[in-house]
């Protein structure tokens, strides 16, 4: 496996005959799913239950991973089929035990759910159970009784999924520490990220950023283009801001990001009040923004480890014309591509509401309008997460420039990892020539879904070098096991290889000295160094059958040295049976190389 593991244990009911093959063609053309053959059912006979039940449990694995990464649980590996054996005389029931991915401080509830979603799902494949009909009520039952209720129990961000799956494509070990905070690397490697920050990012920094009147004034001091604007906190002041500033103006909350709460062009006081109003309503803040109107388009920047990572134009909701049809089956088309998606995949609608009628009027247009092929038919004003919008890519045309005031802006607020809106009306100008601005600067920017696809591996490259691994050494065995892996830490050390040595009783530092840790458990200990920023090397002494109860907590071991098979029962401290013996080695060969054990 490629992940930490726990174990599962369930029934599955016998089966006579299952078409796989529709099956899969289901699976691949409904959720994504490409199989690839389960090894676990090369030993079983053809045609026998068990090797049935196998590749039942093996689809069963695999959706329940694609349905946990629904709710932005990183469970990337499917798992593997460990047993299958019969549950009573008849037959008619069979025992499964499997490994499965191990996210830490996740719900557990939710971990079950989705098993037990998953496996009725497969079921009622096996029965014929998925035409058009049924399928569609099934997403929709997916989404309104598992996606949404268990998406409120996951502390994540829209850029956590998106950020770790380029983690995982890379080999790097990561775990949960716990309200969406994740360690990638261990031991002296180790990073810690949490949606798109890092420990690289200013608290300070990122706290004057969430405020859009203390960062525009930290900005001009610096000589940074920003925007002008007034503070206000009634309906008179605002008004008064507007007559100062000059129309039309912008109405703003002074502590959110993404669009949110934001009116345009803003002509009127009476839709200034109206704006005011709304800002209020949505800000934490006793006081919201009257800026300059300022001509152009909101281009976000994202900034990592000092540099340019990619740059977009932030264009609000709307649809192209194609010279065929109107704009209101334009519409509808647009809303039919993203239908035929999973509902949790889903964009924002399209909107026909009275404001895209607004928006379409702007440009002489409503929704019976024949359009221009090409042309731009806005139904927003802005990009916002409200009502979602367009991201064109902007990252080879952007003016060296642009990029300088971005890059400053994010280093004076000492932010390693930052999206700095630039409002320009042309970004391959140079901001000193056409009045560009820098709008806002965002702490832990949104990694936009597609278009940041193939810059997610280079901003992990600039949080880690390599793959953060270090060297995991495992023994097996009794006393003797335990002798031979000190003989092995001393070599390390000896090397100035900072090298751990850990069983489930005791923890030695890199020269024989003993760490003492508050837990009586491997896996703990284990977890323990996994964490610690001194450690190199780590070396596991295994005793007892515990990883057999509790499963893996690391997810690559270089090198397995079995001594002997003198281990114990982790319940009742007697020595092990020999079928327990081979199920833990076959669970640890699951994790490194066969030619690697000895």
């Amino acid at each position: 496996m490629s992940q930490p593991a726990t174990l599962l244990t369930f029934n599955v009911s016998r089966l006579d005959q299952v078409d796989f093959k529709a099956i899969d063609d289901w699976l691949i053309n409904t959720f994504e799913i490409a199989l690839v053959p389960c090894g676990a059912s090369e030993q079983y006979q053809d045609g026998s239950c068990e090797k049935m039940i196998v590749e039942l449990v093996w689809r069963i694995l695999h959706l329940t991973s694609r349905l946990l990464q629904g709710v932005k649980i990183p469970a990337f590996d499917a798992g593997r089929v460990l047993k299958v054996s019969a549950a009573d005389q008849n037959a008619s029931q069979f025992t499964v035990v499997t490994a499965i991915p191990f996210i830490d401080s996740m719900p557990a509830d939710v971990t079950k759910t989705a098993y037990w979603v998953a496996l009725q799902i497969i079921v009622n494949a096996v029965k014929n159970q998925h035409s058009s009909e049924y399928l569609h009520t099934l997403l929709d039952e997916i989404d309104k009784s598992f996606i949404k209720p268990m998406s409120k129990k996951i502390a994540t961000g829209k850029s956590t999924l998106p950020i770790l799956i380029a983690v995982y494509d890379k080999k790097i070990p990561f775990r949960h520490l716990g309200d969406g905070c994740y360690q990638l690397g261990w031991g002296h490697k180790l990073k810690l990220i949490q949606i798109s920050t890092t420990e690289a990012d200013s608290l300070i920094g990122a706290k004057l950023s969430n405020n859009k009147f203390i960062s525009a004034s930290v900005m001009r001091a610096a000589g940074l283009p920003a925007p002008q604007h007034i503070m206000v906190s009634t309906e008179k002041e605002a008004i008064d801001a507007a007559k100062i500033i000059g129309w039309p103006v912008v109405v703003k909350p002074l502590d959110l990001n993404r669009g949110e709460g934001i009116t345009i062009d803003v002509n009127d006081e009476k839709t200034l009040i109206e704006a005011f109003n709304l800002a209020v309503k949505l800000t934490k803040a006793t006081s919201v923004l009257v800026e300059r109107h300022i001509l152009g388009v909101c281009h976000r920047i994202f900034i990592s480890g000092g540099e340019l990572l990619y740059a977009f134009k932030r264009i609000p909701k709307s649809v192209t014309g194609d010279g065929i049809h109107t704009v209101a089956e334009l519409i509808a088309i647009a809303n039919a591509k993203e239908n035929v998606k999973l509902p949790w995949k889903r964009s924002k609608p399209f909107p026909t509401d009275a404001m895209a009628v607004e928006n379409l009027a702007s440009v002489g247009m409503t929704l019976d309008s024949f359009s221009q092929e090409g042309q731009f038919l806005p139904l927003r004003k802005v990009e916002s997460t409200e009502w979602g919008g367009i991201a064109e890519e902007a990252t080879k045309i952007i003016h060296p420039d642009n990029v300088d005031i971005t890059i400053r802006a994010a280093a004076l607020f000492g932010l390693s990892t930052a999206g700095v809106d630039l409002m320009s009306v042309d970004i391959s100008q140079p901001w000193h020539e056409n009045g560009a601005v820098i709008n806002e600067i965002n702490f832990s920017p949104t990694f936009i879904a597609e278009l940041s696809k193939p810059y997610r591996p280079i901003y992990i490259d600039r949080i880690l070098s390599d793959d953060g691994r270090i060297p995991v050494e495992v023994f097996v065995g009794g006393d003797a096991a335990l002798d031979i892996a000190k003989e092995r830490q001393q070599k390390m050390t000896a090397e100035g290889v900072k090298c751990y040595l850990s069983s489930h009783e005791l923890t030695l530092l890199p020269f024989g000295e003993q760490l003492i840790l508050n837990t009586q458990s491997l896996f703990d200990r284990t977890i323990a160094l996994l964490m610690n920023r001194t450690v190199e090397a780590i070396l596991l002494v295994i005793q007892t059958d515990e990883f057999l109860h509790c499963g893996l907590p690391i997810d690559k071991i270089d090198k397995i040295t079995v001594v002997n098979n003198e281990i114990k029962d982790w319940n009742n401290h007697n020595r092990a049976s020999k079928t327990r013996y081979n199920e833990l080695t076959r669970l640890l060969n699951e994790y490194t190389l066969p030619t690697q054990l000895n």
